[in-house]
């Protein structure tokens, strides 16, 4: 027998008869009396050559709330023969728990069950926990249970020392999963902008490229497929903003965005309705913020009773169309800009929207230096 700890002499692991159970070399590198060990006490173990400490005893993806029982079990009558041990817990077994091992060549591994090697547990009657070899013993760890019963072979796959001679080690502890709240990470495509008079479908060659250019990777789960929100088709002069998302086992998710903008090429010809309200008109939308917004609409009639009716005006919007998208970005989110935007295209908006206004200031700064010239001649 040996007790789980030097102050608590009651409960004690215990084997079949015959054999001896002994402290393990994690409970005599932190100097103590008992099996029950912490994560501590077994990152004290040191490599026998370089006295360097183990780089393995870490388990980052479980927790061990019950703690970690050290021991090595020896004087078996026979190599390479299994053999039981009971270990009393500190508490009741958890839900979803699993026995993990550990060991100096491969770190922590969970439990290895042949129908040889076998993990069973049961109630303790009055704190005292079943023999081995008990018929109360149940297969797994079942939540509630105070008793774990291993059957380890010796020079199996849960012997730490990894060799038939005898000797069985055993750091080992009942273990739960720690959930995984950490979200993946995805990269989303760079936002294109597609110059046509016509609409777009999403199977156009740059469209499902675009579509498909964003990843999704997790730390525990590797790349993780990608969905999103993107539309069959895209119309002639829209931005439309596409939403990617990608999830990870535990349903962790990541979302983030880029933007397919249509630029529309077709200038509308003389006489002709605009295509769409508002269309084209992106840096003016940005400046006054909606096209809707009555200077936009007097702009619109700008372009199309005046520079649309001759060949310098359609050039000037062709290239307008082309370059503006991007400007107007920038301008929508710089109010300095948007101030800026609206001073410059004033006399235009004035110019459409009260002619004679404009006529009579234009008049005024003709008329007026050739009233003052004749005016001082006669002086």
């Amino acid at each position: 027998m040996l007790p789980v700890a030097e102050d608590n002499q009651n409960e004690v692991l215990q084997t079949e008869p015959g054999l001896r159970l002994k402290l393990g070399e994690a409970s005599l590198a932190a100097d103590k009396r008992g099996g029950l060990v912490t994560d501590e006490d077994l990152a004290m173990v040191v490599d026998d050559d370089t006295q360097a400490p183990l780089e393995n005893t870490t388990d980052e993806e479980f927790d061990r709330p019950l703690g970690i029982f050290d021991f090595e079990i020896d004087q078996l009558p026979i190599v390479g023969r299994a053999v039981s041990v009971a270990i009393p817990q500190p508490d009741v077994i958890p839900e979803n728990a699993v026995y993990r091992k550990y060991s100096r060549m491969v770190g922590w591994q969970d439990f290895a069950e042949d129908g040889t090697n076998t993990v069973a547990s049961a109630l303790a009657e009055s704190g005292v926990c079943p023999q081995v070899g008990d018929a109360v013993y149940s297969g797994g760890l079942n939540a509630g249970d105070d008793c774990v019963q291993l059957t380890i072979v010796d020079g199996g796959l849960n012997d730490a020392d990894g060799a038939a001679n005898g000797s069985i080690s055993d750091p080992g502890a009942i273990s739960v999963l720690i959930p995984d709240t950490t979200p993946p990470e995805i990269v989303a495509p760079d936002s294109i902008n597609i110059k046509s008079d016509t609409t777009i479908s999403s199977s156009d060659e740059a469209v499902s490229a675009f579509l498909s250019g964003a990843t999704c990777a997790d730390d525990k789960d590797g790349e993780r497929p990608v969905e999103h929100d993107a539309p069959t088709s895209f119309a002639a002069g829209t931005v439309t903003i596409v939403t990617f998302s990608c999830a990870d086992a535990a349903q962790n998710t990541a979302t983030t965005t880029a933007s397919v903008t249509v630029t529309q090429l077709r200038v509308v010809g003389a006489g002709a309705e605009p295509s769409e309200e508002g269309a084209g008109c992106f840096i003016a939308t940005a400046a006054y913020g909606s096209y809707l917004a009555p200077e936009v609409s007097a702009l619109r009639q700008f372009r199309n009773g005046y520079l649309i009716t001759n060949e310098p005006g359609r050039w000037f919007v062709s290239m307008y169309y082309e370059y503006s998208p991007a400007v107007a970005e920038i301008i929508r989110d710089n109010a300095i800009l948007r101030g800026a935007t609206r001073t410059v295209l004033t006399p235009i908006v004035w110019s459409v929207k009260s002619p004679w206004i404009v006529l009579f200031l234009l008049l005024g700064l003709i008329v007026g230096p050739l009233v003052y010239r004749r005016t001082s001649a006669q002086n």
